[in-house]
């Protein structure tokens, strides 16, 4: 008998090649969280005539749908949307920051952003902080950051110098990371934090428990589509948890006093974050 196989139309094989396209050149290369990590990232954002960068960031964000989504999914998106998305992103990170964040600021206190991106929250924070600590992996995300977000009390650094700032934070906020990272690495990132803050000090991390129609660690790792693979291998993933896991993997890091907190509760803004939570802990 001859096997019959369902064909793709045209159409949709373009859809598919211009979505993976999109994807890979914002890889880094040794790990798979590292968003414009490659050599020539940060090299081009630096080497630009300055009246050009803050374009160019903005362009080399939209490499990643981290960043900039574009509901259209143009590989080449329009500058006029580029604009729009930086102003959601600054809308929605500050409202963020000054509903969750800043209550447990205050003015002396040195902060923590991990995972901070393109810098939207750690430029609000910085206002009314001492100083903010501001990390990420990848090289190209803080050139980016320097450029559209950038504060004389804000210092972005690379999260493999989170040694040189052991035991200096009074706060940690860490928002839309967790969910990308698996077990192991957000093990050692919160371990990293743990590291960075004094005794005492807190952490505010977001997290997705138990989230309606989301996939564990373990559903994406058994996705062998060439999709699933690829948003595997570029950290497009989004884990959900279990509240136990999550605890887990917190007080295996050295913190204690963990609890979960509705973000809905706590924050007006009314994209994804709202139907998710805060988990608080202190070092």
């Amino acid at each position: 008998m001859r096997m019959q196989c369902k064909a793709w139309s045209p159409s949709r094989v373009l859809k598919e090649l211009k979505s993976l396209l999109r994807y890979t050149p914002a890889m880094g290369w040794g790990t798979s969280q590292n968003f414009l990590g490659a050599w020539w990232a940060r090299l081009l954002i630096d080497r630009a005539p300055a009246i050009y960068r803050e374009g160019i960031a903005l362009r080399m964000l939209s490499l990643s749908p981290h960043y900039i989504f574009d509901k259209d999914g143009r590989v080449w998106v329009p500058g006029g949307v580029l604009q729009k998305e930086a102003q959601r992103n600054r809308v929605s990170r500050r409202q963020i920051v000054h509903d969750v964040i800043r209550p447990h600021i205050s003015p002396g206190d040195v902060v923590v952003d991990y995972g901070c991106g393109p810098g939207y929250m750690a430029v609000e924070a910085a206002l009314f902080a001492k100083c903010v600590i501001a990390c990420d992996v990848s090289e190209g995300a803080l050139a980016c950051a320097r450029v559209l977000n950038g504060a004389p009390n804000i210092r972005y650094v690379n999260v493999i110098r989170a040694s040189e700032y052991e035991g200096v934070a009074d706060l940690a906020y860490s928002f839309a990371v967790a969910q990308h990272l698996r077990d192991a690495v957000l093990s050692e990132a919160l371990r990293t934090v743990h590291h960075m803050l004094r005794p005492g000090g807190r952490l505010l991390m977001h997290v997705v428990i138990n989230g309606v129609g989301w996939k564990s660690e373990a559903d994406w790792l058994g996705d062998t589509s060439l999709r699933g693979r690829v948003k595997l291998r570029c950290g497009l993933d989004c884990f959900s948890r279990s509240p136990e896991r999550m605890l887990s993997l917190a007080e295996g890091a050295g913190f204690s006093h963990c609890r979960f907190l509705p973000l809905a509760g706590l924050t007006s803004v009314h994209d994804d974050v709202a139907h998710q939570h805060l988990l608080y802990c202190q070092a």
